[in-house]
């Protein structure tokens, strides 16, 4: 898996049969290296991302993210995520806080993702003689049931088959999910106790380098978390087994997230607030009828994925267009006046809405739904990318393009836009 399947694979420019309409708003985030002046961009932290030669960097406060696939380096577009805390201590030095079962830990040996001789390498005791598990753990104190990613770093060292396996328990063991990573043919092995089977993946990235993760959920009450990292499968490993290089390890809620560095103490990356607010926002929006089109990933699920919304600032929740990953939901002085039912959910689409009064229409790839009835929400005058209204739920994702125009566009158009 690569993040640049997150993308379609054709690239849309924008071409209608008739009449030709010119947008109000035009952004193309592959092709910038810096954002608009009338964007407000806010990221109270640093952040980590890759560039355009597959190179992990670290993005300064304030600091758009354009990220760009480690492996094909096409550009991912204008990184929008979530506030994201790793809650694994030491994640680049394993020969300190982490627990070591039965491993020798050799510190700075390789050139890590980041291009700094960082990462470790991690093998058996060789002459121990033991066929035993081989593994390197940390407890972190999380007491909250919900979902949890494991991460890490990999490339492989002297060894000549499988790979690691990464583990997630409740504190005593009883409850678990885990999987075996093999790195030679790139392919999981996910299993589960009690716990529901996790999803388990490889991201290839660039030098030799595989980002293994390991999402699950924890149903039941814990006062403490588990996370391993194996060597070889999640089984017993003679001292033959050679050895696998690591770095990066990264314990964080929800789905997959940028990686966060941390040292002595868990450390966190806030969120990307992208905004088009005040006089920025004039002559942007039509307020009687208008379209847009936005073509985004996200590594969220859910249909209530925020992907574009407008909306009046003073009455956030009374007045809005609020565009999700599943549906729309239309908001005149506090009454939803137009709504559509959930659409398919895509982790890539192009999406095209059109509004008018009785006249709404959204299409998310292929899926297209109607409303003919409600007003035009009234008095918008701000523009989020990627985030609710005003609630912290973001896109965790990325935006390639976004464009506002200042009429509906006919149906087929909309269709047109998003093939």
């Amino acid at each position: 898996m690569s993040l640049d399947n997150f993308f379609n694979s054709s690239d849309l420019e924008f071409g209608l049969n008739y009449p030709i309409v010119r947008p109000t708003l035009n952004l193309n985030f592959t092709k910038l290296t810096k954002l608009s002046p009338i964007i407000n961009f806010t990221r109270n932290s640093q952040a980590t991302y890759f560039d355009k030669n597959g190179i992990l960097q670290t993005a300064g406060i304030n600091q758009p993210v354009f990220e760009w696939d480690p492996v094909t380096k096409r550009c991912l577009g204008l990184r929008i995520w979530e506030g994201v805390t790793n809650s694994l201590v030491q994640s680049q030095d394993f020969a300190t806080t982490w627990t070591n079962s039965n491993l020798t830990v050799n510190t700075n040996t390789v050139t890590a993702p980041d291009g700094t001789l960082t990462a470790d390498t991690f093998g058996p005791v060789v002459g121990d003689g033991l066929t035993a598990a081989r593994f390197l753990r940390q407890n972190p104190a999380l007491s909250t049931q919900g979902t949890y990613t494991l991460s890490v770093f990999v490339k492989i060292g002297t060894a000549n088959a499988n790979g690691i396996a990464l583990y997630v328990s409740d504190q005593n063991g009883t409850n678990l999910f885990r999987a075996n990573y093999n790195l030679f043919s790139l392919t999981t092995s996910p299993g589960a106790t009690t716990w529901a089977t996790p999803t388990a993946y490889i991201i290839p990235c660039s030098n030799g380098w595989y980002r293994c993760v390991l999402t699950g959920v924890t149903s039941t009450a814990h006062t403490s978390l588990r996370a391993i990292i194996y060597l070889n499968a999640f089984a017993n490993t003679s001292d033959s087994y050679g050895t696998h290089h690591i770095w990066g390890a990264q314990l964080n809620t929800g789905a997959l997230a940028p990686y966060v560095p941390t040292t002595g103490l868990t450390a966190s990356s806030t969120a990307d607030v992208v905004s088009i607010t005040g006089p920025a926002f004039a002559g942007i929006v039509n307020s009687s009828e208008g379209s847009a089109f936005i073509n985004f990933s996200t590594a969220a699920t859910s249909a209530n994925t925020p992907i574009l919304s407008l909306y009046q600032a003073s009455n956030s929740g009374g007045n809005r267009h609020s565009l999700r990953n599943g549906n729309v939901i239309i908001t005149t002085n506090g009454v939803d006046v137009a709504s559509f039912a959930q659409q398919v959910v895509s982790a890539s689409a192009k999406a095209a809405y059109a509004y008018k009064a009785n006249d709404y229409y959204y299409i998310v790839g292929s899926d297209g739904r109607s409303d003919t009835s409600g007003a035009v929400p009234v008095g918008i005058d701000s523009m989020n990318i990627g985030k609710v209204e005003t609630s912290n739920i973001y896109l965790n994702g990325y935006i390639r393009q976004l464009r506002i125009y200042p009429v509906r566009l006919s149906n087929s158009q909309l269709k047109q836009l998003t093939s």
